[in-house]
């Protein structure tokens, strides 16, 4: 049984499953590759990681190869490319089926695009002729942060185990995008308490420096005066001004660590 145009929330599985026999086999071996996929949502380190983990659940295990994911920003839906680096940004309002999925906050489809006048195609591909699109709305915390959008050439193409597994694909997305996000915040607050950190030891190191260096020079003058006089504590005097020369070798060494690094382009090969 297909699933008829709408929208599907909370208890839809219940709602698409009435006098439809689930191929159990099948939908188990479903959520086992799924949940193969666990692991690797937990080391994503990006947005087009993410992407590409989702591209490939998509098709191998809802057998699907056009589908699209993406970020909500700016009321624009903003598709990221598991095999680019460039994105696609698609006004939200100006795709019937992604502003019904921003505004309700629910998973929506079209079973059959050729009665729907309002659905424009995502596909770039303008040979596709897509017959059946559904759209899955990551959310967090009742906001909508991304959305995962699946177009295919059948009509009536999606079925009512492929909505519960969608369902849990976007719980897994869901809790990747906010640790990739809180991961962000944490490295842009340890940025700028290094940066508070370096601008500290500078100001240190640069009062240290100058209130050094006159005495150290002090010492060393005297250094010298000593040994015109007294030729015989030549050794003496050679270990004060060793010893000057090193605790200036440690003030410059203190500077340059504190310092910012500054680039000098060259010209290479």
């Amino acid at each position: 049984m297909g699933l008829i145009s709408g929208e599907a929330r909370g208890v839809y599985f219940e709602q698409f499953t009435d006098g439809y026999s689930l191929d159990q086999t099948y939908y188990e071996r479903q959520l086992e590759s799924l949940n193969r996929y666990a692991v690797r949502f937990n080391n994503a380190s990006s947005l087009r990681e993410v992407s590409l983990i989702v591209d490939e659940i998509i098709l191998r295990v809802l057998n699907q190869v056009n589908s699209f994911f993406g970020v909500i920003e700016d009321n624009q839906y903003k598709i990221i490319y598991s095999d680019r680096v460039d994105t696609r940004n698609i006004p939200i309002y100006e795709n019937f089926l992604i502003k019904k999925t921003v505004e309700r906050l629910s998973v929506q489809w079209i079973s059959d695009t050729s009665k729907d006048e309002g659905y424009s195609v995502i596909s770039e591909n303008g040979n596709l002729n897509i017959q059946s699109v559904i759209a899955v709305p990551i959310l967090n915390r009742m906001n909508i942060s991304a959305l995962i959008v699946i177009e295919s050439v059948s009509v009536n193409d999606f079925m009512a185990q492929d909505m519960n597994i969608l369902s849990l694909l976007a719980d897994n997305v869901a809790a990747t995008i906010r640790r990739l996000d809180y991961s962000r915040s944490m490295n842009n607050v340890n940025e700028d308490v290094s940066k508070e950190t370096i601008n500290d030891l500078q100001k240190i190191t640069q009062r240290f420096s100058h209130d050094l260096r006159g005495p150290l020079q002090a010492i060393n003058n005297s250094a010298y005066m000593l040994r015109r006089s007294n030729p015989e504590k030549v050794g003496l005097v050679g270990m004060i001004e060793l010893s000057v020369e090193t605790c200036k070798s440690l003030i410059n060494e203190m500077q340059n660590q504190t310092q910012a690094l500054k680039v000098k382009p060259v010209v290479t090969d």
